[in-house]
């Protein structure tokens, strides 16, 4: 995704994308790199404090992380599809491809694993 969004600057079209679409871009952009460096935080820190004993402490620090960093990519996956559907089909377009977007990110990425969770919290675990 962070490589596509960097390329599109330099394709013919882009100039045709006027001032809203370029702003969203931005953001898309944004929201990718950040993402970006936020997943790739908890490998570093991993990395930093190896065999420091501090395992309790990095587990939860990564996991906070993925969090964040999931939730700004999920948010760069809305506006990227608005972005693209902006552009190829028109706004009205964009706007139901984003709401679509939201509505699939927000079931796989959150309310999936909270069922699952809740799940796995109020089941026993049977061993077949």
């Amino acid at each position: 995704l962070t490589g596509f969004l960097l390329v599109v600057p330099f394709q013919d079209r882009f100039a045709d994308i006027g001032a809203s679409g370029r702003a969203l871009y931005l953001v898309v952009l944004t929201l990718a790199l950040a993402s970006t460096v936020v997943l790739l935080a908890p490998v570093m820190i991993h990395r930093a404090v190896f065999r420091s004993h501090r395992k309790d402490r990095v587990l939860q620090l990564s996991a906070t992380l993925a969090r964040v960093g999931l939730a700004m990519l999920s948010i760069a996956l809305v506006g990227l599809a608005a972005l693209v559907f902006s552009l190829v089909v028109g706004p009205v377009a964009g706007l139901v491809a984003a709401a679509v977007m939201a509505v699939l990110v927000t079931a796989m990425l959150f309310v999936l694993p909270a069922r699952v969770r809740h799940r796995a919290a109020t089941t026993p675990y049977y061993a077949g």
